[in-house]
């Protein structure tokens, strides 16, 4: 079958021929892949930026954490799950041995493999996953739009770790899935939001699809009045930045207001300067936001089914396997905002 894998230590990916699988060990599903999308994440393995030469080790690999897909094998020991239903996968695999994960604390486990980056993952026409890790949804839900579920996720748990509040003044540095998804969700929250963006116009446009009306492009010539304007009566409460772009950090704490939350989502390629007199003197808090609790996966099911039809112009292209470069392309190039890769 064919897969969309990093192969090398170095800038590009490849689309090749590999075994197809067999039946899955006793604790695992096999599933055959529906949708998977291209994450942010996944431009930075493709770049090969030092942030992931922790997967040196592993390669080859397929790439593809963000998937939806129809089970069609079981393991002798799976118990929960059928052969036919649809589901959702946890790319974030715990190892069940640590002291953490004995405790029944799987969010503690410090020992952890990754479908998609450590082991393989969705750019294929099918895909081992742990029970443990599967997620049934409704078939009422579109796989296009399940797709979305790990991104929302993430954004879920930038804005809980927020500790966000009706009516607080919100920006977001990055238009892409997972700021798209901030926004939607602190909107959901009460909060008034901007997002930002950096010759983002088509990604810009379906952030206001989705019905977040205030945006702004760093590159426009009014960029500075009009960040201006916003912030005369107030700056900004909280700011997220999803954008991993380093000259983003000081432009978001020069908004923020005295005591305000900077929350960190993005992933960066190199090192950042912080100013950290301006963080003292104005008591700002940063705050890190990575992976998402366990327990937030049904909650954004059930979130995705209740809005779906409004989140539809995130899905921007939606394309077969053999033009899964394409979609890498597309993306770098902020021509797209969620590409679907389907490999069937």
């Amino acid at each position: 079958m064919l897969a969309l894998r990093k192969s090398k230590p170095e800038l590009g990916i490849e689309l090749i021929e590999v075994p197809e699988l067999g039946l899955p060990e006793a604790k695992e599903v096999r599933i055959s892949v529906l949708a998977a999308g291209i994450c942010g994440s996944d431009l930075h393995v493709y770049e090969w930026t030092k942030s992931y030469e922790w997967m040196r080790s592993k390669l080859p690999v397929t790439l593809g954490h963000e998937f939806v897909g129809e089970i069609n094998a079981i393991g002798d020991e799976v118990q929960g799950l059928k052969v036919g239903q649809r589901v959702v996968v946890r790319p974030s695999v715990t190892c069940g041995e640590c002291t953490a994960c004995k405790a029944n604390n799987p969010d503690g486990c410090r020992t952890r493999d990754s479908i998609g980056m450590l082991r393989d993952g969705g750019f294929a026409r099918q895909v081992f996953a742990p029970e443990k890790n599967c997620l049934v949804i409704p078939d009422s839900l579109s796989a296009d739009i399940a797709a979305l579920t790990e991104p929302f996720t993430i954004a879920a748990q930038a804005v809980n770790i927020a500790e966000l509040k009706s009516n607080q003044k919100v920006a977001v540095f990055g238009p892409g899935t997972i700021g798209q998804a901030i926004a939607v969700l602190a909107k959901e929250a009460g909060c008034r939001v901007t997002v930002i963006g950096k010759n983002d116009a088509f990604r810009l446009q379906s952030t206001r699809e989705v019905g977040i009306e205030s945006t702004l492009d760093w590159d426009d010539a009014d960029f500075d009045t009009r960040l201006n304007c916003m912030i005369n009566d107030g700056a900004f409460d909280v700011v997220f930045e999803a954008a991993g772009a380093a000259p983003v950090l000081a432009k978001a704490m020069s908004i923020l207001e005295p005591n305000g939350v900077l929350v960190v989502a993005g992933i960066y390629g190199q090192d950042v300067p912080v100013d950290l007199t301006s963080l003292v003197r104005k008591q700002f808090q940063i705050k890190g936001s990575f992976r998402p609790l366990e327990s937030i996966w049904p909650q954004m099911v059930e979130f995705l089914c209740q809005h779906a039809e409004r989140l539809k112009p995130m899905v921007s292209h939606v394309l077969p396997l053999e033009r899964g470069e394409e979609g890498f392309r597309l993306s770098i190039e902020g021509k797209a905002t969620k590409i679907v890769i389907k490999p069937e």
